[in-house]
């Protein structure tokens, strides 16, 4: 269900609904006077305050808020893109709703130098929503850093292992190499950042305060009798960590978050990037995603929300060790914590535009023509792929696929711009295109679907062409009835036209559709 931009899923017992805002800059910070007549160093001070204000501002635990920040280089012309989503639950359809719109309106009170766009369109907001096809070898999860060691005296605590989680710190560094980064990564990328309000429980806190008192004998020398003269040594690991407890009972008492940080991407990523965000977001480890945790990652970006990962979040630490207070202590950060991660985007005027439309920036800027103005490539095979929003995952696998193998690939994520008329441009692709792939699955057969838009506009153009011409591809998802398009005298798509069937074997279609095309470049 959809209303005014809110996407709700339903339930027998609760019901839950998203919403969604794009992030953009404020043009420049001279124009939108801001922060006028301010050095660099003092703007990002004052910037990351203000950011820091607005975050503090949002912070309530209403029904069961939270929220997330995105930024992707996945969109075509747009060197990264930001967006803002947010999610509420509850038992009453109609205050869930209401709380959603409510959430939206608060996180749109951005800082001045930042603009907020709500995203009212219901396929935009699930495309922004679910993560596309990943590679597992692209999947990293950041943490607060977590030490262990096997404890020296278990029968004084009953315990085998000791825990440290150390904080994330505050710092001075600047985010734009983190978001040149991610503009220049070979495959598309999503960084999530994601922030949970939550107000520790009186029983929290006393349990946080046994790990204090915990901690703290481990760390002292003692005698086991009063008879023996012999004094048993401190556990040196508890020693060194018992203050880092004390500092969070301390930081944790009042109002906190819980975050995640999650990077995806649908191709190898090295973890060079990785590295470079945990270092400006505070300090944090980078945690390669487990095999048995990739699906609960995909879950957390698609649904907003921070499953813990066992295999990925201990860190190497031995399974089942960990207690319910230290796991909560992996996640949970002060409003400092949550304000070093969680930043908005911002340009820094005279430098090249992160967030803006590449073709919008002169060819003169810095001798990055072809890095910042390139749009379709005319010396490769183009491929039109048209899709039912619900299978955005596989087409996303399919467009990676297909990219790597040397082709331009068209999808309307990719190309269609805010402000253009989507009609006109889709019609006028599907008439430069060298192919048209169309991909079909149950999905397919909804109610509406601006797939037929584009179908139509593709047959027509078909049924045009010379007989030998091969131009129209259908490709099989999953098994389904395909639709009885008439392309030829009595000829339908149905009924004779060869498809390939990416659900049997998809290695084998993708062979059979690239063996079709031919290579990549034009001759």
């Amino acid at each position: 269900m959809t209303t005014d931009g809110v996407v709700v899923e339903s339930t027998a017992v609760a019901h839950w609904a998203w919403v969604g805002l794009r992030l953009t800059p404020a043009p420049t910070l001279a124009e939108s006077r801001a922060y006028p007549d301010v050095e660099e160093p003092q703007l990002r001070a004052e910037t990351s305050a203000a950011e820091r204000a607005w975050l503090s501002a949002l912070w309530s635990t209403d029904f069961g808020a939270r929220w997330e920040l995105r930024y992707t280089n996945e969109i075509a012309d747009l060197p990264v893109a930001s967006t803002l989503l947010g999610r509420v639950q509850g038992r009453d359809l109609a205050e869930v709703t209401g709380a959603a719109t409510a959430l939206r309106d608060r996180l749109a009170r951005t800082p001045r130098h930042v603009r907020a766009e709500p995203i009212l369109d219901a396929d935009q907001l699930k495309s922004a929503l679910t993560p596309g096809w990943l590679d597992q070898r692209g999947q990293f999860e950041l943490r607060k850093p977590l030490d262990w060691a096997w404890c020296t005296r278990p029968g004084d605590a009953n315990r085998k292992v000791c825990f440290a989680v150390a904080p994330l710190v505050a710092n001075d560094l600047s985010w734009e190499p983190v978001w040149h980064e991610l503009a220049n990564l070979p495959s598309p990328t999503t960084v999530g950042f994601y922030l949970e309000p939550y107000q520790p429980s009186d029983r929290r806190s006393d349990e946080l305060r046994k790990l204090v008192s915990e901690y703290r004998a481990l760390a002292t020398e003692r005698r086991p009798s009063p008879l023996w003269t012999e004094t048993v040594p401190p556990d040196l690991f508890a020693a060194r960590a018992a203050p880092g407890y004390v500092d969070a009972a301390r930081r944790y008492a009042r109002r906190c978050y819980r975050m995640r940080i999650s990077v995806a991407s649908a191709g190898p990523l090295d973890p060079s990037f990785a590295e470079l965000l945990a270092a400006t977001a505070g300090g944090a480890t980078v945690c390669r995603v487990a095999p048995a945790d990739t699906d609960g990652a995909w879950r957390n970006l698609a649904s907003v929300e921070r499953d813990w990962l066992d295999d990925t979040y201990r860190q190497g630490s031995p399974a089942g060790e960990l207690n319910a207070e230290e796991r909560i202590l992996c996640d949970v950060v002060d409003l400092d914590e949550a304000s070093a991660a969680f930043r908005l985007p911002r340009e820094i005027l005279g430098h090249v535009p992160l967030f803006a439309d590449r073709s919008a920036q002169p060819a003169s800027v810095g001798g990055l023509e072809e890095a910042i103005g390139a749009k379709a490539d005319t010396t490769r095979k183009r491929i039109f792929v048209s899709y039912v929003r619900e299978d955005l995952a596989l087409v996303d696998k399919l467009v990676h696929d297909l990219r790597a193998a040397g082709y331009d690939v068209w999808t309307d994520r990719s190309r269609l711009l805010p402000g253009r008329r989507w009609k006109s441009e889709i019609k006028k692709s599907i008439a430069d295109v060298d192919y048209f792939l169309a991909c079909f699955s149950p999905r397919y057969w909804k109610d509406q679907s601006y797939m037929n838009e584009e179908l139509i506009a593709a047959v027509e153009r078909f049924r045009l062409m010379p007989r030998n011409r091969d131009w129209f591809i259908p490709a099989m998802l999953a098994e389904c009835e395909l639709p009885d398009h008439v392309f030829g005298p009595n000829e339908t798509i149905a009924g004779d036209m060869q498809y390939a069937d990416f659900g049997k074997d998809w290695d084998e279609a993708l062979r059979q559709v690239i063996a079709l095309i031919g290579p990549p470049e034009k001759h």
